[in-house]
């Protein structure tokens, strides 16, 4: 009962000799020599090795295929976004006829406006601007249809050498004024296109009532030019009336 199995235990003599020998042994080994450190580059490629190692890429993770696929749906996508691009930019055939409308609407216009700025232009450069009435005035007339004389020179009309008035013209409004001792009277007057005829009308006339008459006369007046003939400046009716004329003709 008291007694131990041999090998047992460690009071065996060879047991205890064995280990003995082990330890004076280990203790004799010289010690391994310890790893040189790693430098911050080598660690930091090992760690980079081992990330690479262990996740996959995303062109690795990326399913075979793909790529094609998607360079393939591009195109396609952009094959039909071209035509509707296109088919935006082309106006539609009723956009196209209104623009055509509005075109000629323009064109149009803008030959309406030049025939107006072109005739509102000859009126005022004949009215105003061809002739001097102050000048032309002047000079021998005879009354229409006789050879009959009258003499009117820069400020009086002479109608026989004992009877005369003084006269002012205003040449803008086309109007006159007459003075004979203490009598006054007013009244428009007209020259013919070619110079050579002269109406004088009694009455209160403006600026604008001349205007109103001279612009009817005036586009008869060349018309009757443009088919030869010479339309007189007395308007047909008018009271008050003295027609003038450059060259005397039948009696006295």
């Amino acid at each position: 009962m008291g007694m131990r199995t041999r090998g047992s235990g460690s009071n065996d003599p060879r047991l205890r000799a064995r280990e003995e020998r082990a330890r004076r042994e280990a203790a004799a080994l010289p010690p391994e020599p310890a790893a040189p450190p790693a430098s911050a580059a080598e660690a930091r490629a090992a760690r980079e090795a081992r990330a690479a190692g262990s996740t996959p890429t995303k062109r690795s993770a990326a399913r075979p295929g793909s790529s094609a696929r998607g360079r393939a749906a591009a195109r396609s996508s952009e094959g039909e976004a071209a035509p509707t691009r296109r088919a935006r930019t082309q106006p539609s055939p009723e956009q196209r006829r209104r623009r055509r409308r509005k075109i000629v609407a323009v064109a149009c216009s803008a030959v309406v406006l030049a025939l107006v700025c072109a005739v509102v232009g000859g009126f005022s450069w004949l009215r105003w601007f061809s002739a001097d009435d102050a000048a032309d005035i002047q000079g021998t007339w005879y009354l229409a249809g006789t050879s009959t004389p009258i003499e009117i020179t820069e400020d009086r009309i002479n109608l026989t050498k004992d009877v005369s008035y003084r006269y002012a013209l205003d040449t803008g409004d086309k109007t006159i004024a007459f003075t004979f001792t203490n009598l006054a009277g007013s009244g428009c007057y007209r020259f013919s296109l070619d110079r050579n005829q002269l109406a004088l009308v009694d009455g209160s006339f403006t600026g604008g009532d001349t205007l109103g008459r001279d612009i009817g006369w005036t586009l008869e007046a060349l018309v009757k030019k443009l088919q030869g003939e010479t339309l007189a400046p007395a308007e047909a009716g008018a009271e008050g009336l003295t027609l003038l004329s450059r060259t005397p003709s039948g009696g006295a």
